[in-house]
């Protein structure tokens, strides 16, 4: 009579064991999900950023956030050119004449023309 016991219990053992077997691979299936998951949101963050290698490197370490967009001063041996006053009128219809005579050759020019 007392095989009848361990029996039982054995069958609830196994019947326990099983469960935690089962809770432990239903896990691991979500665990591998979330890894999946956070490779395919890393792969779009790459895509765009302009990053199409397909390795292991992790190429976002380099990326800066541009948070910050304040203007550092300039170093001291920096010396800063001003720019360039605009073209006189004529040398302005010089250029326009010259995008005229390409017009056949070039598109874009055409929506210059007269």
């Amino acid at each position: 009579m007392e095989m009848a016991p361990r029996r039982a219990s054995d069958r609830i053992a196994s019947k326990v064991q099983g469960k935690e077997e089962e809770e432990s691979q239903e896990e691991n299936e979500r665990q591998r999900e979330r890894e999946r998951a956070a490779e395919e949101r890393k792969k779009e963050e790459e895509e765009r950023h302009g990053i199409f290698f397909d390795d292991d490197y992790d190429y976002l370490q380099h990326v800066k956030p541009r948070t910050n967009m304040s203007l550092e001063p300039l170093p001291d041996n920096v010396t800063v050119i001003e720019a360039k006053k605009p073209l006189p009128l004529d040398h302005l219809e010089v250029m326009l004449e010259l995008i005229r005579l390409c017009r056949p050759y070039v598109g874009l020019a055409s929506l210059l023309y007269e």
